[in-house]
Protein backbone atom coordinates (compact mmCIF):
# COMPACT_ATOMS: atom_id res chain seq x y z
CA UNK A 1 0.00 0.00 0.00
CA UNK A 2 1.33 3.55 -0.80
CA UNK A 3 2.53 6.29 1.76
CA UNK A 4 -0.63 8.17 0.11
CA UNK A 5 -3.26 5.41 0.44
CA UNK A 6 -1.97 5.01 4.10
CA UNK A 7 -2.35 8.37 4.73
CA UNK A 8 -5.65 8.87 3.57
CA UNK A 9 -6.69 6.18 6.02
CA UNK A 10 -5.82 7.64 8.30
CA UNK A 11 -7.16 10.84 7.64
CA UNK A 12 -10.39 9.50 7.28
CA UNK A 13 -9.69 7.06 10.78
CA UNK A 14 -9.10 10.06 12.68
CA UNK A 15 -11.53 12.32 11.21
CA UNK A 16 -14.23 10.05 11.86
CA UNK A 17 -13.37 9.33 15.63
CA UNK A 18 -12.66 13.68 16.27
CA UNK A 19 -16.34 13.94 14.82
CA UNK A 20 -17.54 11.28 16.65
CA UNK A 21 -16.85 12.93 20.39
CA UNK A 22 -18.46 16.17 18.79
CA UNK A 23 -22.42 15.20 19.21
CA UNK A 24 -22.02 14.21 22.45
CA UNK A 25 -20.02 17.66 23.38
CA UNK A 26 -22.83 19.67 21.60
CA UNK A 27 -25.89 17.74 23.83
CA UNK A 28 -24.28 18.05 26.68
CA UNK A 29 -23.30 21.72 26.55
CA UNK A 30 -27.27 22.64 25.55
CA UNK A 31 -28.78 20.50 28.02
CA UNK A 32 -26.27 20.55 30.78
CA UNK A 33 -27.01 16.93 31.66
CA UNK A 34 -24.56 14.14 31.81
CA UNK A 35 -26.39 11.51 33.72
CA UNK A 36 -26.24 8.63 30.95
CA UNK A 37 -22.29 9.04 31.11
CA UNK A 38 -19.76 7.05 32.95
CA UNK A 39 -17.48 9.38 34.78
CA UNK A 40 -14.86 7.11 35.02
CA UNK A 41 -14.88 6.20 31.15
CA UNK A 42 -14.61 9.65 30.21
CA UNK A 43 -11.50 10.09 32.75
CA UNK A 44 -9.75 7.56 31.04
CA UNK A 45 -10.91 8.63 27.60
CA UNK A 46 -9.49 12.35 28.26
CA UNK A 47 -6.73 10.80 29.22
CA UNK A 48 -5.92 9.05 26.67
CA UNK A 49 -6.85 11.44 24.09
CA UNK A 50 -3.91 13.71 25.78
CA UNK A 51 -1.49 10.92 26.00
CA UNK A 52 -2.41 9.73 21.64
CA UNK A 53 -1.37 14.20 21.32
CA UNK A 54 1.43 13.58 23.28
CA UNK A 55 2.47 10.70 20.68
CA UNK A 56 1.46 12.16 17.43
CA UNK A 57 3.48 15.37 18.47
CA UNK A 58 6.72 13.23 19.05
CA UNK A 59 6.28 11.46 16.29
CA UNK A 60 5.88 14.61 14.44
CA UNK A 61 2.34 13.10 12.93
CA UNK A 62 0.05 15.82 12.37
CA UNK A 63 -3.14 13.17 11.84
CA UNK A 64 -2.33 11.99 15.38
CA UNK A 65 -1.55 15.15 16.98
CA UNK A 66 -4.47 17.51 15.79
CA UNK A 67 -7.22 14.55 15.44
CA UNK A 68 -6.60 14.13 19.46
CA UNK A 69 -6.13 17.64 20.32
CA UNK A 70 -9.29 17.94 19.11
CA UNK A 71 -10.87 15.07 20.63
CA UNK A 72 -9.32 15.97 24.08
CA UNK A 73 -11.15 19.17 23.72
CA UNK A 74 -14.61 18.15 23.04
CA UNK A 75 -14.39 15.34 25.41
CA UNK A 76 -12.77 17.41 28.12
CA UNK A 77 -16.22 19.93 27.67
CA UNK A 78 -18.00 16.45 28.51
CA UNK A 79 -16.16 15.61 31.37
CA UNK A 80 -16.13 18.89 32.95
CA UNK A 81 -19.87 19.05 33.04
CA UNK A 82 -19.94 15.48 34.38
CA UNK A 83 -17.64 16.31 37.01
CA UNK A 84 -19.85 19.47 38.04
CA UNK A 85 -22.87 17.38 37.86
CA UNK A 86 -21.44 14.76 40.20
CA UNK A 87 -19.79 17.85 42.73
CA UNK A 88 -23.31 19.90 43.58
CA UNK A 89 -24.72 16.99 43.71
CA UNK A 90 -27.17 16.85 40.76
CA UNK A 91 -25.81 12.97 39.67
CA UNK A 92 -24.61 10.50 41.90
CA UNK A 93 -20.86 9.57 41.37
CA UNK A 94 -22.36 5.68 40.09
CA UNK A 95 -24.96 5.64 37.96
CA UNK A 96 -27.17 2.97 38.73
CA UNK A 97 -28.95 1.10 35.93
CA UNK A 98 -31.86 -0.30 37.97
CA UNK A 99 -34.72 1.82 39.34
CA UNK A 100 -35.87 1.00 43.18
CA UNK A 101 -38.91 -0.65 43.42
CA UNK A 102 -38.55 -2.49 39.96
CA UNK A 103 -38.65 -6.09 39.74
CA UNK A 104 -36.03 -7.15 37.14
CA UNK A 105 -36.35 -10.92 37.75
CA UNK A 106 -37.17 -13.01 34.57
CA UNK A 107 -41.10 -13.92 34.05
CA UNK A 108 -41.88 -17.41 33.92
Amino acid sequence: MSNLLITILGFIAASLTTASTLPQAIETISSRKTNGISLLMYILFVIGAGLWSFYGFFLNNYIILIANVITFFFSSITLCFKISNVVTGKEPFFNSSKKSGTNDSPKL
